[in-house]
């Protein structure tokens, strides 16, 4: 693949088919989990599902985060150079690490706290028992779920987006078939539904694993030097992609409580329904899933942005995401009339400020 001399068109419709068709299987059999489920247990079960919803948004966001974060990174650089094979690698390495770390806490946080989540997102005395059932064989497998993300990503960038599609499509198929069997052949109801997506998942990784026996595939484990400062690279260029995902999962906790509050369960089974239709990704994603560089070997340093207005809007998006999760914060903490939510919502201010210096400094440089 050669973007100096090869032609854009085919290249971009081959990667964007694959972004596009992942997101909507995965849209597909989250229609047909509400539909096995709401026919088996009625309303109740769609309501339980939209209250699990938020789970997903968290373990997929954080998947993105080294993913996206990473593999960006990875392409970059060996577009700079080929001579950059090893440093590309060690980002690979370094997400690698990162979402093993994230995975492990998203599965104690599932397996440990799953009545605390679940409350948290909205669930009450009717939902509570019916999203725990759907949730019991996910435990099992949490970390499959945010590899399958992390994994995606790097293999688009590294020239095969097709198997990274051909996996999740698997996975997709076998949970539609699965709901089905698994809820009414074998009559195991919600719980069958969460067997059926738990192995769709895990079907999904282990197809995305062969990539590693290609001989395309040059992802190596290099042994990451200054992992700190690689992981925060990550998650600067990740963050995006991450908080788009996220802030899906916060909104839909918002309508759970706010639904269940002012009407009842049937309201929040129809707000569940409609949640699970929608295409399991985001414009950002795309972009970046996109992103593959290539520079001629010039002499000349390698950057993304150069003109300063360029660099000015690079700081903008940096400083945006941090300055709508402070006025989220400062906005409940004023609903609830919580000091500790007040205190939590000074954190991000850190950040804004920051981004918010490097902006103001590169207009005084430019004026």
């Amino acid at each position: 693949m050669d973007f100096l001399t090869g032609k854009i068109r085919p290249m971009y419709v081959k990667y964007l088919s694959a972004a596009f068709g992942s997101a909507l299987i995965s849209s597909i059999y989250g229609v047909v989990d509400m539909a096995m489920v709401g026919q088996y247990q009625g309303p109740d079960g769609t309501a339980a599902l939209a209250v699990v919803a938020p789970i997903w948004n968290i373990i997929y966001s954080l998947g993105l985060l080294m993913g996206i974060g990473g593999s960006v990174l990875l392409s970059t650089l060996r577009g700079v150079s080929e001579k950059n094979q090893r440093q590309s690698n060690e980002y690979f390495a370094a997400a690698l690490i990162g979402a093993s770390f994230l995975a492990a806490l998203s599965w104690l946080g599932v397996v440990f706290l799953d009545r605390e989540l679940l409350t948290l997102f909205g669930a009450e005395e009717t939902l509570l028992p019916l999203a725990r059932q759907y949730l019991l064989p996910v435990k099992v497998v949490v970390p499959s779920f945010l590899f399958t993300q992390f994994l995606s990503a790097f293999l688009r960038n590294d020239g095969n987006p097709g198997l990274a599609t051909k996996a999740v499509l698997f996975g997709g198929v076998f949970n539609v078939l699965g709901d089905y069997f698994f809820v009414f052949t074998l009559d195991m109801g919600i719980m069958g539904a969460g067997l059926a997506t738990a192995m769709g998942s895990v079907f999904s990784l282990l197809m995305m694993l062969t990539h590693f026996r290609k001989k395309q595939n040059t992802l190596r484990w290099e042994w990451p030097t200054r992992l700190l400062s690689k992981l925060k690279a990550i998650g600067i260029t990740g963050f995006s992609t991450f908080f788009i995902d996220v802030a899906m999962g916060i909104l839909t906790v918002l309508f759970n409580r706010q639904i269940l509050k002012y009407l009842d369960t049937n309201a929040l089974s129809v707000f569940g329904a409609e949640k699970g239709g929608r295409i399991a990704t985001n414009a950002t994603t795309f972009n970046r899933e996109l992103l593959i560089v290539e520079k001629e070997s010039d002499g000349k340093p390698f950057a993304l942005h150069t003109d300063p207005e360029d660099k000015i809007q690079y700081y903008k998006s940096l400083r945006n995401p941090w300055f709508t999760i402070f006025a989220l914060l400062a906005l409940l903490a004023l609903l609830d009339k919580s000091l500790w939510l007040g205190l939590c919502a000074l954190l991000p201010l850190i950040p804004v400020l920051l981004y918010q210096r490097q902006i103001w400094r590169i207009k005084r440089e430019n004026v």
